[in-house]
């Protein structure tokens, strides 16, 4: 009987020591906040707010590329500075000749994060330097201005330092057309997701 219980002493003791030397090696919980910068790259469509430019270019699936960099300052809150790359290409309402639409922004803001999980979505609020430029064989227009956006996505991310992410953006751009001095806006809605890097 001694015998016995010493054997199942022991056996406990063995394990007890098993489960504590496994709690000293088990992996910490993933904190996917753990980083203050990310670089990302994506791509979407966007639909013009202005009618007339809607006719002209929406025929065509619009498409636009961005690259970004942000930094995170704290749990909830980060700054962010990206650029855009948009090209649309169209036919003009009557002659249907060619015409091209280049909007180019460097945009900057703040982005408000509302969670650390593996799903976190975020509110960007920003302004930019928008290089639009349009060329057809009524003539060119080559300008720069200031406007303002508002931004929801989220971010899922399959990797501690990977993350994949959707986003939609509305543009509140207004321009002056040199042609005729009307107020044009050059604004719109866009959707699209990409690809980030954590660091």
């Amino acid at each position: 009987m001694k015998r016995f219980i010493i054997i199942i002493l022991s056996m406990l003791l063995l394990i007890n020591l098993g489960l504590s030397k496994e709690k000293k090696h088990k992996k910490p919980k993933k904190n996917y906040l753990q980083y203050k910068i990310s670089l990302e790259a994506g791509a979407g469509i966007k639909k013009l707010s202005n009618d007339y430019y809607d006719d002209v270019y929406g025929q065509n699936t619009n498409i636009y590329y961005n690259f970004g960099v942000s930094y995170k300052f704290s749990k909830t809150m980060g700054i962010f500075l990206r650029y855009e790359l948009f090209k649309a290409k169209g036919g003009l309402t009557y002659t249907k000749e060619e015409t091209e639409l280049n909007i180019n922004p460097l945009e900057f803001g703040l982005r408000f994060i509302a969670s650390n999980a593996l799903f976190m979505p975020y509110i960007e609020l920003g302004g930019g330097y928008y290089m639009y430029k349009e060329e057809n064989l009524i003539g060119k227009i080559d300008e720069k201005d200031f406007g303002f956006f508002g931004a929801f996505g989220f971010r899922i991310n399959v990797h501690k330092k990977v993350y994949v992410f959707a986003r939609a953006k509305y543009v509140f751009l207004k321009v002056v057309n040199p042609k005729n001095n009307e107020d044009v806006n050059l604004g719109g809605l866009g959707f699209g997701g990409g690809i980030g890097f954590k660091f």
